[in-house]
């Protein structure tokens, strides 16, 4: 079994996920100057990209932990590692056909987010609005409408947990998924399923329970949250509902393919404004590609005059069956704590 540590120059079980970027980054950089035109470095490349690839998957890491530590045979871990060995090769090919040289991109830190993050709520928001009716005046392109699909809200049956993300809202999330470890040290349990997370985002993956009885390993799914807070005024109200005009679209997009990177778009996304019991919310709708076939996602954006929220909810759709009426469901789970 290959040693994804010594590729990327780490001692066995490195458990810090900052840990493993930064060594990846080294050697990226260390490599991509010498790149182009030249197949040694360009595998050396694929074989980085491999290691990160497989070890930055919480999930994906223990299974490939316990496997290597205990020298265990794992179909399951098999298939996982070729995918990851094709995306890592088609995504470094596809950066050495085009020049210049292949320069790694650079993942965003959690600050570049917020900054993103904030200008699209700037830009759905107070702080331009001049400038925003200047480009529904100049943009030829119809406008979409700023009615709102009615979804109300939804009050979970049987097992599910609900969770608040730094003191600014709940959302429930199904029994069958669980918070990622990466996160766990911020969480505090409330009791009656019910927990606390003293942070500014979580990801939330299959459980393990949900593993267990169901060959779980074999499906994907993931809800992400994210809260950001913005100067008074610079967001909407939470039960405001502006045109999403051409402008703004442009904005919402480039977030969205942050978000899908390093996968891509597979059709373009669908914009429509949702109410969630009077909440508003911006939603796209649009399918990405994935290492099993390709992944339905709903991303959400939601304003409260001086902060902001984003959901995105995920799963690959051979998997619908398992994950779809749960996962449509969550964002109507959404209540901020204090609505503005």
């Amino acid at each position: 079994m290959t040693n994804y540590y010594d590729t990327l120059g780490l001692p066995d079980y490195e458990n810090s996920q900052e840990v493993i970027k930064q060594a990846y980054k080294r050697g990226t950089q260390r490599l991509s100057e010498a790149a182009t035109g030249n197949s040694d470095v360009a595998a050396q490349l694929i074989r980085l990209n491999e290691a990160f690839l497989v070890l930055s998957d919480v999930d994906l890491k223990q299974h490939y932990d316990d496997c290597l530590r205990y020298n265990l045979p794992s179909t399951y871990l098999e298939q996982a590692i070729e995918a990851r060995r094709k995306r890592a090769k088609a995504f470094i090919e596809s950066k050495l056909s085009t020049p210049p040289p292949f320069r790694k991109k650079r993942s965003m830190s959690t600050p570049v987010k917020v900054l993103i993050v904030v200008a699209v709520a700037m830009l759905c928001g107070g702080v331009i609005k001049n400038l925003v009716r200047s480009a529904q005046r100049e943009s030829p392109v119809e406008q979409l409408t700023a009615s709102a699909v009615e979804l109300g809200s939804y009050v979970p049956d049987g097992d599910w947990n609900r969770y608040e993300l730094g003191e600014a809202f709940t959302i429930s999330i199904p029994g069958t998924m669980e918070l990622m470890p990466t996160y766990e040290s911020f969480a505090t349990s409330m009791g009656s399923n019910f927990t606390a997370i003293d942070y500014n985002e979580a990801v939330f993956r299959r459980g393990r329970r949900f593993m267990s009885a169901n060959n779980g390993h074999d499906t994907y799914c993931c809800v992400a949250i994210f809260h950001a807070s913005l100067s008074p005024g610079d967001g909407e109200s939470h039960d405001q509902a502006p045109d999403i005009i051409p402008y703004i679209k442009d904005n919402m997009h480039a977030l969205i393919e942050n978000e899908v990177s390093p996968y891509s778009l597979i059709e373009q996304p669908s914009y429509r404004w949702v109410d969630i019991a009077g909440t508003k919310a911006v939603e796209a709708s649009y399918s990405r590609t994935g290492d099993d076939g390709p992944t339905t996602c709903r991303f959400y954006l939601l304003q409260n005059y001086d902060e902001i929220a984003k959901v995105v909810v995920a799963y690959r759709e051979k998997d619908a069956d398992l994950w779809k009426d749960d996962l449509d469901k969550v964002i109507s789970t959404f209540e901020w704590n204090n609505p503005k």
